[in-house]
């Protein structure tokens, strides 16, 4: 399958390798300017294998043989002590681009995928890194659902999807230049119900890679993961509380509707307080409304008559430079909105800071606490007041 799969990514090895040229260059910009670097940068190359999920159903067979991917990253190191990685012991992140063969491709095409990711170190020795962290992004060249020409595919009813990468590794320095590195990791590409169907794409597997420390050389005559790095900076415990005001707009898919450009508008206003402890972690509460069009599609529709739905949650955030991942946990108020939807669900949300007051939202809520989407919205909101 190996051979196969290569053989359908020669072109895009072709984009690898501009991109691998284009991130090279663009770096070059005057911030090595000190003798005492405050980042080197690095290129990452994996190859990876593994098995396919499936729930379930007709495409058991297709999916049998398991998924191959390779993938390229360019990626910055910090070494600066007021950074926010030096609070992660010096965690390295950048962007990278994905490639794959997850089965018959006249089924489910060959999944790519750009990302931003974030690598945190957990244990490091002389010559060795471990490190885990998360992969985001949109992922893309699907063969959708069609009910003519496509109709075994129950896994995506769209071309592009998010795609979610939690990874665990270990690097093994080779020479000052390069290090061997093996890893576990874990994917998921779902387009959160704006198309169905909208089962997803889950794979777990290993991988296999290659890192090239581009101009690390010129800051260390001999590295050692131990010594190279200053002291990991504390967490400072500024402790501050804001007021919160969200608005985010989307659209939902009924399975009925699957394979047709039959789609209904969704949207969330949210209230909430918000208390950080520190500068990673920190928690929420408030007032959800929601609104969802699709529901008038459904019986209960008839007996209660309304599309708007208020709710509570409560939840967790953790936050790493400008962004926060926020999963958080809900319970619908009415007796329609819980016989309309599930009772209790699930909103897992990435915030991006645009500024200190503003920033950006993209989530997913679930269908009562799992990890089956109801539908994804995108909104900004507001911190009304911060202290």
């Amino acid at each position: 399958m190996s051979v196969h799969f290569f053989y359908r990514l020669k072109s895009h090895l072709i984009k690898i390798t501009f991109l691998s040229v284009c991130l090279f260059i663009i770096p070059q910009a005057p911030i090595f300017s000190q003798s005492t670097p405050k980042a080197s940068y690095f290129l990452d190359l994996n190859y990876h294998q593994g098995t396919n999920y499936y729930p379930g159903g007709e495409l058991e067979d297709e999916l049998a043989n398991g998924y191959s991917a390779i993938d390229i990253k360019f990626g910055w190191q910090p070494y600066n002590q007021e950074s926010w990685a030096a609070i992660f012991n010096y965690a390295n992140y950048g962007v990278g681009f994905w490639a794959s063969h997850v089965g018959p491709s006249e089924i489910f095409g060959d999944p790519m995928a750009v990302y931003i990711f974030v690598n945190l170190p957990i244990y490091r020795t002389k010559n060795i890194e471990v490190m885990a962290g998360p992969a985001f992004g949109v992922s893309f060249n699907f063969e959708p659902y069609n009910a003519q020409t496509n109709p075994q595919n129950d896994i995506t009813g769209g071309t592009a999807a998010a795609f979610f990468n939690p990874s665990l590794s270990v690097a093994y320095k080779i020479t000052n230049d390069f290090d061997l590195s093996a890893g576990l990791d874990y994917t998921h590409m779902s387009n959160g119900g704006l198309r169905q169907p909208n089962t997803g794409f889950d794979m777990y597997g290993w991988s296999l890679g290659l890192r090239w420390h581009l101009n690390r050389n010129k800051y260390f005559e001999d590295v050692d993961y131990k010594s190279i790095f200053p002291e990991k900076r504390e967490n400072k415990k500024d402790k501050t509380r804001s007021i919160n005001a969200l608005l985010a707009v989307g659209l939902d898919q009924k399975l009925e509707d699957q394979g047709t450009d039959i789609r209904y508008n969704v949207a969330t206003a949210t209230i909430e307080y918000q208390h950080k402890f520190n500068e990673v972690h920190g928690i929420s509460a408030g007032l959800n409304l929601f609104y969802d069009e699709s529901v008038k599609q459904d019986v209960e529709y008839e007996t209660y008559g309304t599309t708007v739905f208020p709710a509570i949650h409560f939840g967790y955030d953790f936050r790493f430079w400008i962004f926060s991942m926020r999963p958080h946990l809900g319970y619908l108020l009415t007796k329609a909105g819980r016989e309309s939807k599930e009772s209790v669900f699930m909103k897992l949300a990435l915030t991006v800071d645009i500024t200190e007051i503003l920033y950006f939202q993209a989530a997913v809520k679930t269908e009562s606490i799992g990890f089956k989407a109801d539908y994804a919205d995108f909104g900004f909101g507001v911190r009304l007041f911060k202290k």
